[in-house]
């Protein structure tokens, strides 16, 4: 982004190390926040569902429950009127079936309750899943997202571009020898001055 002698400031950008395969990354990344932000709709609908099943189901327990007194209650008075002799066995007998099979009923309506419990359960289980795989396939997508700002190399303070050691397109080596970039400060300069003992006291600080 710059070329020698251009005047930089504190985190103007001064080269780009190639982010094809980091970009790349990072498109994946978000397909898959995508698709895990779907499974998460799908598991809160799923919630909803189920909770609709777990509430028809015991409504239809108290509704059949209902009905299993009825049926309890036509029993006790039958089974009287049969020990009386004012009606047949035959149809106490029908009264005990209904009965029996209204007990049956709402066994069955209980083991469906229970099975829209387990079905709810396992659906608000799926919920905590599927956050927390989101959650970390954001802290994915968020450390890739600073490994690819790293790629562009900023300058760390003001100052003057004075050497550039590298070319578009060439690979870059840690050398610890030679900088990728050299900045300066060129509006003050600075000289050392080596001053010996003899002639030290003839110095001033300060002086021209």
């Amino acid at each position: 982004f710059v070329k020698e002698n251009d005047l930089v400031k504190a985190g103007d950008k001064l080269f780009l190390i190639d982010d094809r395969e980091q970009r790349s990354k990072i498109v994946s990344a978000e397909a898959n926040i995508a698709r895990a932000e779907a499974t998460l709709a799908t598991a809160q609908a799923d919630i909803a569902t189920q909770e609709a099943a777990k509430q028809s189901a015991d409504a239809n327990i108290s509704q059949l429950k209902a009905l299993l007194e009825d049926n309890e209650q036509i029993l006790i008075s039958n089974e009287k009127l049969y020990q009386t002799g004012v009606i047949s066995f035959l149809t106490y007998n029908t009264s005990l079936k209904a009965r029996d099979a209204a007990k049956a009923r709402v066994s069955q309506a209980e083991a469906q309750f229970q099975q829209a419990d387990a079905l709810l359960n396992s659906a608000k289980a799926r919920i905590k899943e599927s956050e927390a795989n989101l959650s970390v396939l954001k802290a994915q997508r968020a450390e890739l997202l600073v490994n690819l700002e790293r790629l562009t190399v900023t300058a760390p303070q003001t100052g003057r571009v004075l050497q550039l050691n590298i070319r578009v397109g060439e690979m870059i080596t840690a050398n610890p020898n030679q900088a990728s970039m050299l900045l300066g400060e060129t509006d003050l300069l600075q000289v050392r001055v080596d001053i010996d003992e003899v002639n030290a006291v003839k110095f001033s600080s300060g002086s021209q």
